[in-house]
């Protein structure tokens, strides 16, 4: 299950129901089936997560809070929370010269590779992570500008 929340601020053009498919595309494409939330929401309310959680006092893009709880009802993991700042999707898609759509699915596909453990703290790691992302970017006609 894909449980999605989106700040009403968040401009009606980024911020949809579409998102949704668009997310189940992501999992499958990593061959994921298990429960997830990613939240939008603006600055402020990343940045509260990222002074709690990381000692950082200002906002990110995207944050990622892995789990792996077992629904007992459903039997099903539980991945954990990606959480994305859509103010920081806006300026991030001009400076990168990108449209909004494609940095939001970045960073939604780039949370959830954290989620699964990858990481870009070595060369190594980053290249094996952005070629994931590359992968998944160019599915959906985006491509992976390398800014992340």
């Amino acid at each position: 299950m894909i449980n999605l929340s989106i700040s009403p601020l968040c401009p009606k053009s980024l911020c949809n129901q579409s998102l949704k498919k668009a997310i189940s595309q992501i999992l499958d494409s990593l061959s994921i089936n298990d429960d997830i939330s990613v939240v939008i929401e603006d600055d402020a309310f990343i940045k509260k997560y990222n002074s709690n959680y990381r000692g950082i006092d200002s906002p990110t893009d995207v944050l990622s809070f892995g789990s792996d709880e077992i629904d007992p009802e459903t039997h099903n993991r539980y991945l954990g929370d990606v959480i994305i700042s859509f103010e920081k999707v806006i300026s991030q898609a001009i400076s990168h010269n990108v449209s909004e759509k494609c940095e939001l699915l970045l960073l939604i596909t780039h949370g959830i590779l954290h989620l699964l453990g990858y990481d870009h703290d070595t060369a190594i790691n980053k290249d094996k992570m952005w070629l994931q992302q590359s992968k998944i970017l160019e599915s959906f006609g985006c491509y992976n500008n390398g800014e992340q």
